[in-house]
């Protein structure tokens, strides 16, 4: 039984890890979407003024 509960705690640690480091690359996407996004409109906006 210890075992059993010794594991369950193992697992909720890497699920915790998991978490945080899925929040963190969802976070990282965003930003470089919001990048993106920037880089274009102002590509638009060079063209534009060609």
């Amino acid at each position: 039984m210890r075992e059993v509960a010794e594991r369950r705690q193992q697992l909720e640690l890497e699920h915790e890890q998991a978490l945080a480091i899925l929040k963190f690359k969802q976070d990282e996407i965003k930003r470089l979407q919001r990048a993106q996004l920037f880089a274009k409109r102002e590509h638009e906006g060079v063209v534009q003024m060609l």
